[in-house]
């Protein structure tokens, strides 16, 4: 090869080593990715809560029925006990929000537990004669299943009048007391009543019973509880076993108007079963001409309760019996109350009524 023919080869050669390593260079070259542009971040608005109207309220609290609520400032409240001569027997502790009826007002139905149910408050309380329309709408108060009553009235108010078409009536059970909560019919009124209403609250109850005397009858295993100022009458060991207890100034001494009276029988010495039984306590008499039975829960045992038609009427007071089967013993329950302070004695010792054995 000549002289010339190397150089033009070598300079082929150099310029063929410069592209591959320009080559090389350029896909070996990372350009940095291009970040979109970014707006600043928004400041985050917080949110405004409503503020609660109802904080600078005043406070209502009942611990005998162990329930609480808020009402306005400039607004009065009227409470009433069992010894008032109103609100009438049968109901314990109304409290009138605003003067008598104008706002709302609460009262422990005396003898209604169960709230919880159509049916329930019916049993209780009777239907409404003077309803055209009657609806029963499941709601929430103080964080406990309730009902609301909607009364459409058969009459529609005078054109102009602030009276509302369709009243309001609430019923909510806490365990312990039916509570029958009530509207005004005023249309202006009800956002403030709907107000009252989103405070209600259930809180402990005061054991009243705390300080009564206690009666064991370790022979029969069974213990109650009575005010001190109750007398006892016990016939126990003689014929029926039958035990009285008395209020004071009782109003008949026979221990028939006013009383809580207690007999056993045994139903294997007197051949007795429970279907006889229960058809005897319905039995019309004297007092009522029929009864009404119902199936509760007393003591921890599966009992029957009955009551009379003329129950809870102003002409003959208070008056519940039961019959409450346990093993071979049947134990008939028998209570009657006039005066309002003794009706809900009644029935606190009634819930004390326990067995012992």
């Amino acid at each position: 090869m000549g002289i010339q023919t190397k150089r033009v080869f070598m300079k082929k050669i150099l310029l063929a080593s410069i592209t591959i390593l320009l080559l090389a260079a350029g896909c070996n070259k990372q350009q940095a990715p291009v970040q979109p542009a970014q707006n600043p971040p928004a400041p985050q608005q917080q949110e405004t809560k409503p503020a609660d109207e109802t904080a600078n309220w005043k406070i209502y609290s009942n611990t005998k029925h162990g329930y609480e609520f808020k009402y306005p400032t400039g607004v009065t409240v009227e409470a009433y006990d069992a010894k008032s001569s109103w609100p009438a027997t049968g109901k314990d502790n109304a409290i009138i929000v605003g003067g008598l009826f104008d706002v709302i007002s609460v009262n422990a139905i005396g003898g209604c537990s169960d709230f919880r149910t159509e049916q329930a408050i019916v049993s209780c309380l009777g239907s409404v004669s003077w309803a055209k329309e009657d609806h029963w709408i499941p709601v929430t108060i103080g964080g406990l299943p309730a009902v609301r009553r909607e009364v459409t009235l058969k009459s529609a108010p005078a054109a102009g009048s602030d009276i509302a078409p369709v009243g309001y009536t609430y019923y909510v059970n806490n365990g312990k007391t039916g509570l029958q909560i009530s509207f005004t019919d005023s249309v202006a009124r009800r956002p403030l009543m709907e107000q009252v209403l989103s405070t209600f609250k259930f809180t402990e109850t005061q054991d009243e019973t705390a300080n009564w005397k206690i009666y064991n009858n370790t022979t029969l295993g069974y213990s109650i509880s009575y005010p001190a100022t109750w007398s006892i009458d016990d016939h126990t060991g003689s014929s029926g076993n039958r035990f009285y207890l008395l209020p004071p100034d009782p109003l008949s001494k026979q221990a028939v108007d006013e009383s809580f009276s207690l007999l056993i029988r045994n139903s294997v010495q007197e051949n007795l079963s429970l279907d006889a039984a229960r058809q005897e306590m319905k039995k019309p008499s004297s007092v009522s001409p029929d009864f009404t039975e119902t199936t509760i829960v007393f003591a921890g045992h599966t009992a029957y309760s009955y009551q009379s038609s003329l129950s809870n009427s102003s002409a003959s007071g208070y008056a519940v019996y039961i019959l409450l089967p346990v093993e071979n013993d049947f134990y008939y329950i028998e209570t009657h109350g006039i005066r309002p302070n003794v009706i809900s004695q009644l029935k606190q010792i009634l819930s004390t009524f326990k067995f012992i054995k």
